[in-house]
């Protein structure tokens, strides 16, 4: 559900600040700034805080597809 709200909001062209935090280590924060539907979830191409020189692609698989 999560997944969807954002795919909502970036993609009318907003661009979502997102605080990751994965249990046991530090938190890190992207920028989200497009998004593509697949037909198993989405593509998110973000800027992410280690990598601010980039853009990079992470796919999120929703498997109640």
């Amino acid at each position: 559900e999560k997944m969807h709200e954002l795919y909502s909001e970036v993609s009318t062209g907003d661009i979502v600040y997102q605080k990751l935090q994965i249990k046991g280590v530090t938190a890190h924060a992207w920028l989200v700034i497009d998004m593509e539907k697949t037909s198993n979830g989405y593509e998110l191409r973000v800027i992410d805080s280690n990598y601010p020189n980039s853009t990079n692609v992470y796919s999120f698989f929703d498997h109640s597809c």
